[in-house]
């Protein structure tokens, strides 16, 4: 098994991501495609995909929901890792909208937990 490889300087992470699971879609000037979004911050994500990037990305728009029924919304990230599953962003010039918005979902899930009562970001248990 391959080891990731990691595109960029190596940073520390300043914000907690919480584990989700909702569809994205990506595309840069040489790639595009869609994925899972597996976990968030208001830094950055982890998108799992089905086939690797296979190149530089550089900047990607990163399309999306939170919650079912929302708009979605497209952010600006930098890719700063690839795995043989996905890859990592780091967000960049999210404006005060994109992030009040993203601080209210992080909030949402890590007061409700994975498949909470009301959590749209994640599938509820079926019990």
């Amino acid at each position: 098994m391959d080891k990731p490889r990691k595109i960029g300087r190596g940073e520390a992470r300043s914000t907690r991501r919480v584990e989700v699971a909702f569809s994205a879609e990506y595309a840069g000037e040489e790639v595009s495609g869609s994925g899972t979004v597996r976990n968030i911050s208001l830094g950055g994500a982890r998108i799992e995909t089905a086939t690797p990037l296979g190149v530089d990305a550089g900047e990607l728009r990163i399309r999306f929901a939170f919650f079912t029924d929302a708009v979605p919304i497209e952010v600006r990230a930098l890719v700063v890792r690839e795995t043989e599953d996905g890859f990592a962003v780091r967000f960049v010039g999210l404006n005060g909208r994109v992030r009040a918005l993203l601080g209210f979902a992080l909030a949402r899930v890590g007061r409700e937990g994975p498949g909470g009562r009301g959590n749209a970001l994640l599938p509820r248990s079926r019990e």
